[in-house]
């Protein structure tokens, strides 16, 4: 579980310290821009950041209706490192 938790806040950590060190925020990518969308005739002030983290949502959540959850990914062997993997998990648990 440790290690669950450091995967999940670590790179928030190590995005956090680049964007203090290099003041990321002035960035014209972080920043974006706000635009109007017609959307069934109503209009939406959207900003360009939520609208990719929006899109990117709604990609995941489509990956995750198609592949039945994680089952795709678990399936996943890059670079044969699997059975290192398993290796570390038993060593660990004995």
């Amino acid at each position: 579980l440790f290690v669950y938790a450091l995967g999940i806040a670590a790179p928030f950590f190590i995005f956090s310290i680049f964007y203090d060190k290099f003041d990321i925020s002035r960035s014209p990518i972080i920043a974006g821009k706000e635009f109007e969308l017609n959307l069934f005739g109503k209009k939406l002030k959207v900003h360009s950041t939520n609208l990719i983290a929006g899109l990117i949502l709604i990609l995941l959540g489509a990956l995750f209706l198609i592949f039945q959850g994680t089952q795709a990914i678990n399936t996943l062997n890059p670079f044969g490192a699997l059975g290192q993997f398993y290796d570390w998990q038993r060593g660990l648990i004995k």
